[in-house]
């Protein structure tokens, strides 16, 4: 190696890297909650295995997040040093070596712990021929091994930590023209090829290969015994075994996507190359896509999952089928009396008058209040806005900023896309409840195509309103410039800022303001036209519909309407604050912290609104309220037609 290939090595902090972190450790976030969800909720035939692949997500989501925020490396390869930009580092003092540990740690687990929901699946696919059975010793002892075997090969490796002193010796021995850029650094570890290191690979290399017979013995063994009880099983069984075995293998072939990159990373130590650091960057790039891409592999591959998500399809149709409420008895001429206790009123409540709410709705109110809470966390605790009007400038005071240092132009942006995706989520509702009662008259019938069109064009709108406000954004250099001609007074004071973000009046700006009036507007005249449809649509097939239906589709409309009254509780501030910068007063200052104030709330007074207009809501909410308890007696003919008579006791 030469001094050259040392030299060219690049101290400064990679942007760019820091950037994917971030992007990359976000949608790691949201597809394994969405993941957490599928398992947790819509299990369909999976049985207890469910929660081997739950442990699995959860390790895989706790490595993407401690590689993406808490740790966030930068190599400073072909040298055997590294430092590190995450929150950990910056909160509390921590090596990176340390963090390198926990890494290991981390993706130790992720692979043994995939190994034993292979051994699980073996466990319960042997007993059906009694073949390649385990005894219950083996079993745990095999149990045992895994989940030691990580504990044992992270030790080796944390005992190889260096002393600060012995790695400036090394410094001074093998990277003396270094020496000035690492003791900048605020953070590093260097690490030598000792016995401890050695050992370590060793124990990684025979993971690696206990790992991968361990799976294909497993595999194949399941396999066999599958294809030898295929006419003993029912389909359904043997197609819940199948998907599971596929979705197995699928998720240990994603594995290498954390376990290359590490081996190529490791490589340019031994084949050093001019633009290895750069080369090692963009394999840790890969390494933090695992567990999204681990995700997707799950869902795709468990058939329920896939049914869910591709909810158009045959497929997700006839999952939605089957998970309709019916209360036909299949026994003939008998009648059945439920006794309903006041816990459970609320759910016999919902399953008797609320199945198209909950079958329609019930995703869009989860958006809608994901969105809004996302939102106010976002404002209150992660960005926490301070303006400086009727100067269009202003700074944060959050987590984001002190301790990610994410710029306010990005965090500003990402206000917008929030509020913005809260007020569409809303129209959307408005659409889909207006779609349900139009059907039950032609007169006002929204057809499939505009539906679609309608719905595309509110989902993709807030993206594009953020896109502009992100566009009209300035660099530091044009800021000052404009501070110098126009503030010239406050240049000191600016500068004194850790972070903050002037705005002008440029040609993204006018798009911005354009789009946000027009949005306005269309939500306005969207709502005011499907509200004054509806109504007059429930008021002419009042007669011709049930008193319950009735009230079910009237109770969903005037919460629709109030969670919108209750939208502006967020828009008529931010208005207000422009206005204050557009008519400047001595005041503009203190009105806009106010505005600010009121605007966080916005989540507060949508959820409260919710559950004081839905009545089962408000029956959850209002626990300390005496409940009726309610005897209903079910009667089934034998032509399998029923009825329902309730009398209050």
């Amino acid at each position: 190696m030469t001094d050259e290939i040392f030299l060219d090595v690049d101290f400064e902090t990679p942007h760019f890297l820091v950037h994917h972190y971030y992007i990359s450790g976000f949608i790691s976030i949201i597809i394994n909650t969405f993941v957490f969800y599928l398992l947790l909720f819509h299990k369909g035939k999976m049985d207890s295995f469910r929660y081997y692949m739950l442990a699995f997500q959860l390790t895989c989501s706790l490595c993407d997040i401690h590689l993406t925020f808490l740790m966030q490396p930068v190599t400073l390869f072909p040298m055997t040093s590294g430092y590190c930009t995450g929150v950990l580092i910056k909160l509390i003092d921590v090596t990176p070596h340390f963090l390198m540990t926990i890494l290991a740690l981390l993706v130790g687990y992720q692979v043994n712990v995939l190994n034993l929901c292979f051994l699980r699946k073996h466990h319960a696919i042997t007993k059906i021929s009694n073949k390649y059975v385990l005894t219950e010793k083996v079993y745990n002892a095999i149990v045992f091994f895994f989940m030691t075997y990580t504990l044992t090969y992270a030790i080796p490796f944390y005992l190889a930590h260096l002393t600060k002193e012995e790695e400036y010796r090394i410094i001074e021995r093998n990277y003396p023209k270094l020496r000035q850029k690492f003791e900048r650094l605020s953070n590093f570890d260097i690490f030598e090829f000792n016995i401890m290191i050695k050992l370590f690979v060793a124990m990684i290399m025979a993971g690696c290969i206990q790992s991968t017979i361990t799976v294909s013995v497993l595999v194949f063994q399941m396999y066999q015994v599958l294809m030898q009880c295929k006419l003993n099983l029912s389909k359904s069984t043997l197609e819940k075994h199948k998907s599971a075995l596929k979705s197995l293998v699928g998720q240990f072939m994603t594995t290498p996507i954390a376990i290359l990159p590490a081996m190529l990373i490791v490589s340019t130590l031994f084949f050093p190359f001019k633009g290895a650091q750069v080369f090692t960057w963009y394999m840790l790039m890969s390494m933090s896509t695992h567990s999204t891409i681990n995700c997707l592999v799950v869902i795709f591959t468990v058939p329920e999952f896939r049914a869910f998500v591709l909810f158009w399809t045959t497929a997700g149709k006839h999952q939605r089928h089957r998970k309709s409420v019916s209360f036909v008895s299949n026994s003939v001429g008998s009648t059945r009396t439920i006794r309903v206790s006041p816990r459970s009123s609320v759910l016999y409540y919902l399953l008797a008058y609320q199945v198209e709410i909950l079958k329609i709705y019930q995703c869009s109110f989860i958006f809608i209040k994901l969105f809004c809470a996302i939102g106010d966390i976002h404002l209150s605790v992660l960005m926490q806005p301070i303006g400086l009007f009727p100067i269009t400038a202003g700074y944060s005071n959050g987590l984001l900023g002190q301790f990610l240092s994410v710029p306010v132009d990005i965090q500003m942006t990402l206000l917008s896309l929030l509020a913005s995706m809260q007020v569409n989520m809303l129209n959307i509702c408005f659409i889909k409840k207006y779609k349900t009662i139009s059907h039950m008259s032609s007169r006002f019938e929204l057809s499939v195509i505009a539906y679609r069109i309608s719905v595309t064009v509110l989902g993709s709108y807030p993206l594009l309103f953020s896109g502009s406000f992100f566009m009209s954004g300035i660099s530091k250099e044009e800021q000052f410039v404009v501070i110098r001609k126009e503030y010239p007074f406050f240049e000191s004071q600016f500068l004194s800022l850790k972070d903050f973000q002037l705005y002008i009046m440029n040609f993204w700006m006018s798009v911005y303001f354009f789009l946000a009036m027009f949005g306005c507007i269309q939500s306005g005249a969207t709502i005011g036209i499907s509200v004054l449809q509806m109504v007059r649509t429930l008021h002419e097939v009042k007669s011709l519909i049930s008193k319950a239906t009735w009230k079910k589709h009237r109770v969903a409309v005037r919460n629709l309407v109030l969670q919108f009254q209750s939208s502006l509780v967020g828009i008529v501030p931010a208005v207000s604050i422009a206005f204050v910068v557009v008519i400047p007063t001595r005041y503009s200052q203190v009105l806009s912290y106010y505005f600010t104030m009121i605007v966080a709330i916005h989540s507060t007074c949508n959820a409260i609104v919710m559950m004081i207009t839905y009545p089962e809501l408000r029956k959850h909410a209002m626990f300390w309220k005496k409940p009726e308890i309610s005897t209903i007696s079910v009667s089934v003919t034998q032509n399998s037609s029923q009825r329902v008579n309730r009398s209050m006791t």
